[in-house]
């Protein structure tokens, strides 16, 4: 207890002792090396930063769009459909192919279409079946493609009844070939 008490009243007294160290009358202070009144000893340098590494997603900078130039085009209907999946099948159900193959037996063949409207506007896309020997190609199946980003659509032929390599082939309203699948036709 009587320690506590010392170190409290040398802390009291040091502080009291340093109140009356102060310049008086805008004098300025003289420098005695044992005086109570020097000034304190510099204070330690901070320590070096230590590197930290955050655990969150950092939030993205925020940038100004790029200023259209004079070069840049938008882009026409036709050039807003890309097509992101092609597949064969014997039925669609749901929205989605059944069956999917490469061969068939000169029945009904669907092809699905999946779409990607890069755009706000509809379109349109073409569907064709081409027949071995390279003959006319049949179907010419017009499909609406709405302005969603998304797009699932199909059309089918039943005149594929000549056995050979035949070929779905997507287009869009200008003839540009968006995509093809080749398939089997047997009988």
């Amino acid at each position: 207890m009587t320690t506590v008490k010392t170190r409290w009243m040398a802390l009291v007294l040091g502080t009291a002792a340093l109140v009356g160290c102060a310049p008086r009358g805008g004098a300025e202070p003289t420098a005695q090396p044992a005086s109570p009144c020097q000034a304190p000893p510099a204070p330690a340098p901070p320590p070096p930063p230590v590197a930290t590494v955050a655990t969150f997603p950092a939030a993205p900078a925020a940038t100004k769009p790029p200023a259209p130039s004079a070069r840049q085009t938008t882009l026409s209907a036709d050039d807003r459909l890309a097509v992101k999946r092609l597949v064969l099948a014997r039925s669609v159900k749901n929205r989605e192919p059944i069956d999917v193959g490469a061969t068939f037996k000169g029945d009904r063949v669907y092809a699905f279409v999946e779409v990607e409207n890069r755009g706000s506007a509809p379109g349109e896309i073409v569907v064709e079946f081409e027949p071995p020997g390279g003959g006319a190609p049949r179907g010419d199946v017009t499909l609406a493609v709405g302005p969603a980003a998304r797009w699932r659509t199909w059309a089918y032929t039943r005149t594929a009844s000549i056995a050979g390599a035949w070929t779905a082939v997507v287009k869009n309203k200008k003839g540009d070939v968006l995509a093809r699948a080749p398939f089997e036709v047997t009988l």
